[in-house]
């Protein structure tokens, strides 16, 4: 069977627009999170506190006062963030967070931006 070359060039024409247009489609998969994400805060009592994020294991390390790190586990939460570990806590949204530890009062602080 033979097909006139008309339509052999229309389908071809086709076929390439298709996969032109496949190609230039939008990325919409969500942003990439770093595996580790380092964040300084500002606290209310003045004192500046670093905290370091692991992504794939959910895991947060809080830097103490002595040079030491607190590990702290990721706790599921409806919205925000939640770690608790080593007598330490921190809980936040967006740009807010508040840092407790064992036997003391919490404090509120902020994220600095980077």
């Amino acid at each position: 069977m033979r097909f006139p070359p008309l339509a052999c060039l229309s389908l071809a024409a086709a076929l390439t627009v298709a996969a032109c247009a496949d190609e230039q489609k939008p990325d919409t998969s969500p942003p990439k999170v770093p595996a580790t994400l380092a964040v300084t805060f500002s606290c209310a009592d003045g004192v500046t506190r670093h905290a370091r994020f692991e992504t794939g294991p959910n895991l947060a390390w809080l830097r103490l006062p002595d040079g030491g790190e607190a590990r702290m586990r990721g706790v599921r939460v409806a919205s925000g963030i939640h770690y608790a570990g080593s007598g330490y806590e921190l809980r936040g949204k967006g740009e807010e967070a508040v840092i407790a530890a064992e036997g003391q009062r919490p404090v509120r602080c902020r994220a600095r931006p980077l």
